[in-house]
């Protein structure tokens, strides 16, 4: 029997998430941020993250807007 070494998943520290969140700009980095955010607070099923598009995200300055598509908990 030969040993295989698991393999272990790269993570990402709290500093570095938030460094990240702060500091990626969000021309190109917005829709990676939002994607973070839910998927750290489970705000979101992962068929929904997977459906989402950059122009279901809106930057209003203090806030950003997802549009969530064909979710079983709304419906539009």
């Amino acid at each position: 029997m030969s040993f295989i070494p698991k393999k272990t998943a790269k993570t990402l520290t709290k500093d570095q998430v938030e460094k990240f969140l702060i500091e990626a700009p969000d021309k190109l980095w917005l829709l990676c941020e939002a994607n973070t955010i839910f998927k750290i607070y489970g705000t979101c099923r992962c068929d929904e993250l997977l459906c989402l598009t950059v122009n279901d995200i809106k930057d209003l300055e203090k806030y950003i807007v997802v549009n969530l598509r064909n979710t079983k908990n709304l419906t539009t």
